[in-house]
């Protein structure tokens, strides 16, 4: 199927709806979820690296012994 005119590749829709996904994919509203579309896309280690960057690294202070 074509995708120069931002046509669904599942179902070749053409749609101003039609939006790419961030595996860079073209989808209708239909197939816009990544398990219709089969998305290459990880979105786990997206977000969990999102995570470890905005958390605060903590660190105890030693103690000192008298």
């Amino acid at each position: 199927m074509d995708n120069s005119n931002n046509n669904c590749i599942i179902c070749g829709k053409k749609s101003i709806y039609n939006m790419t996904c961030r595996c860079s994919q073209w989808t209708c509203k239909k197939h816009r979820d990544p398990v219709k579309h089969n998305c290459t896309f990880d979105f786990l280690e997206h977000f969990n690296s999102q995570n470890k960057e905005k958390l605060p690294s903590i660190e105890a202070k030693k103690l000192t012994t008298i």
